[in-house]
C-alpha cells in the first residue's frame, strides 16, 4: 500500500511592512489648506500710547481679548494706526498671551512695559487706566473676554530702534581702532536711551 502525502498549500504571510506611496497632491491645494495667511491687521491706538509704541518705550500692547483677535498669531504683521493723524507703522507679533484680568496681566508683563509714564509701583492706578478706556467699557469686556497682551518687533523703515541696530548705516573708519570704539559706544548709548527714559 502506497501512502501519498497530501501537501496542503497554505498562504505564506509576509511580515514586511508595505512601502508607503504618498498620493500626488497639487502644491496649490496643499498650501491653501495648511499655511495660514499672514496678512497685516490694523489696530487703532490713541495718543500718548501711539508715540510710546513708535519710540519703543511701550513694549506691550494690551486689549480685551475680543473674538476678532483669536486668529491673531505670533509671526503675523500688525499695523498700529493713529486714527486722527492718519500715520501708522507695521510690527511683527512675537508673543501673544491671555490673562483673566488687567491686574494679572500687569503683574506678569510689568507696568513700565505696558504704561511707561505711570508709577511702576501703583498697580491700582494702572488697572484703572485700562478700565477707563472706551468710556469704561473695557471693564465689562475684561470680565467677558479676558485680556490679551502682545509683544512685538518693528519691521518698518523709519523706526529709530530698528535703525540703530543696523551697523551698515553707521559711518566709521574701519582702519582706526579709536573710531571703532567710539562708534560702538555711541550706538550702545543710543540703544539705552529708551531704557533711561523709563527710570
Amino acid at each position: 500500500m502506497v501512502r501519498t502525502k497530501i501537501m496542503s498549500r497554505s498562504r505564506r504571510f509576509c511580515h514586511k511592512t508595505p512601502r508607503y506611496r504618498p498620493k500626488k497632491v497639487k502644491l496649490s491645494v496643499l498650501v491653501n489648506k495648511t499655511t495660514p495667511i499672514l496678512s497685516s491687521r490694523v489696530i487703532h491706538v490713541q495718543n500718548p500710547f501711539y508715540d510710546q509704541l513708535l519710540l519703543g518705550e511701550k513694549l506691550v500692547e494690551a486689549r480685551p481679548y475680543y473674538p476678532s483677535f483669536k486668529d491673531l498669531l505670533p509671526g503675523q504683521l500688525v499695523e498700529f494706526s493713529h486714527r486722527s493723524s492718519g500715520s501708522s507703522f507695521v510690527v511683527r507679533i512675537t508673543r501673544k498671551k491671555i490673562y483673566r484680568t488687567f491686574a494679572g496681566m500687569l503683574r506678569k508683563e510689568s507696568i513700565r512695559f505696558c504704561l511707561p509714564h505711570h508709577d511702576p509701583d501703583d498697580l491700582q492706578r494702572a488697572v484703572n487706566t485700562y478700565r477707563s478706556f472706551r468710556n469704561g467699557t473695557y471693564k465689562l469686556f475684561e470680565r467677558e473676554y479676558g485680556v490679551m497682551a502682545l509683544r512685538f518687533t518693528h519691521v518698518e523703515e523709519g523706526n529709530p530702534r530698528k535703525d540703530t541696530s543696523k551697523w551698515g548705516r553707521v559711518k566709521y573708519n574701519k582702519k582706526s581702532l579709536c573710531s571703532i570704539l567710539e562708534t560702538v559706544g555711541r550706538v550702545r548709548r543710543e540703544r539705552m536711551l529708551p531704557l533711561n527714559r523709563k527710570k
